[in-house]
């Protein structure tokens, strides 16, 4: 199941990668299947890991 859902954010970035080819690699290279929106920042899911 973990697999499925890890290469399933994956093509979510690819997506995104090819709406927007102008963005900032390094940018995008900040999401993460361990992070979550919150107050507006990405940050870890996991307790203690930021």
């Amino acid at each position: 199941m973990a697999y499925k859902f890890v290469q399933g954010f994956r093509a979510s970035v690819k997506q995104v990668n090819a709406l927007f080819p102008d963005l900032d690699q390094d940018t995008l290279a900040q999401m993460g299947v361990l992070k979550k929106v919150e107050d507006g920042k990405l940050v870890s899911r996991i307790l203690g890991a930021d």
